[in-house]
C-alpha cells in the first residue's frame, strides 16, 4: 500500500481493493499449495507403501 500509482480518490480505493484481492489470492494459492502436496503424499504412500519389518529381516537374511 506504499505506492499507489493511480491518480484520484478513485485510484486510493482500486488501489486498496487490488491490494486486498492480491493478499487473498497470494493466502488462497498457499492453501491450494498445501492440498495438493498432501494429496500427493496420499497417492504416492497408496501407490508404494513402506515394506514391514517382517519383509526387511527375511531379505536381510538371505
Amino acid at each position: 500500500m506504499g505506492r499507489n500509482y493511480i491518480k484520484g480518490q478513485i485510484g486510493d480505493k482500486i488501489n486498496a481493493l487490488m491490494a486486498a484481492a492480491g493478499f487473498n489470492f497470494r493466502r488462497l494459492l498457499r492453501k491450494l499449495k498445501t492440498e495438493v502436496i498432501f494429496f500427493f503424499f496420499q497417492i504416492q504412500k497408496f501407490f508404494h507403501p513402506k515394506p514391514s519389518l517382517a519383509s526387511k529381516l527375511i531379505l536381510n537374511y538371505f
